[in-house]
């Protein structure tokens, strides 16, 4: 599980079912609230992008730093 949470790819992948819904569906509550998540999953894959950015290795500081 921890590993999907630091995934992008599998924030992208939800987001672009979420999307594929959104279009799909006729309610616009529906398609304003399945917008909105999809928007949220995409925020989580940048968030897990940065993370791996940043991640330590093997007792060293900060390997890479975001610009």
């Amino acid at each position: 599980m921890w590993r999907r949470l630091n995934d992008p790819n599998h924030w992208r992948a939800r987001s672009k079912a979420t999307r594929s819904f959104a279009e799909k569906t006729g309610d616009p509550k529906a398609k304003a609230t399945a917008t909105g998540a999809a928007e949220a999953y995409e925020k989580l894959a940048r968030e897990a992008e940065l993370r791996s950015m940043l991640a330590i290795d093997a007792g060293q500081k900060v390997i890479a730093q975001h610009p």
